[in-house]
């Protein structure tokens, strides 16, 4: 899956760019995501480093509250800020931060924070917790 949604998105990407367009932000829908593993984590901070150095950003949006939870684990949320990209709680936000009207970034993060924090609590011991780890080792060794 992983290895097609990075096609996809390069794919979708290339036409839009043939045609003319000029393409800014990247957006994933990610309401249909029900877990995420290593590789997944690791081809979302390649992706937003790759958009990066093409002049584009990654924005993540409507994503679970256990999934937004790994990412925020693995640091995944700092390495997309990194590369000038976002993790939106939901379309509308995203939609915000492409057009620049976001009156209060803060307390978006803030809700962010606060939905990481609540499945936290709850599911401390999740299956992917060796992996995530295993992503903020490889994540730190390339900062």
């Amino acid at each position: 899956n992983t290895r097609k949604l990075k096609e996809f998105c390069t794919r979708a990407l290339q036409v839009r760019e043939a045609s003319g367009d000029r393409v800014e932000y990247l957006i994933i829908d990610g309401k249909s995501v029900n877990g995420i593993d290593l590789t997944g984590c690791e081809m979302l901070a390649v992706l937003a480093e790759s958009l990066k150095t093409r002049g584009q950003r990654l924005i993540i949006a409507n994503l679970k509250a256990p999934i937004a939870n790994d990412l925020h684990t693995a640091n995944l949320v700092q390495a997309i800020h990194k590369q000038g990209g976002r993790l939106c709680l939901d379309i509308q936000h995203a939609l915000d931060v492409i057009c620049q009207a976001e009156p209060d970034w803060r307390a978006e993060e803030s809700k962010l924070s606060s939905l990481i924090a609540s499945t936290a609590t709850i599911g401390k011991a999740s299956k992917t917790t060796g992996c995530v780890n295993l992503l903020k080792s490889n994540l730190g060794k390339a900062a």
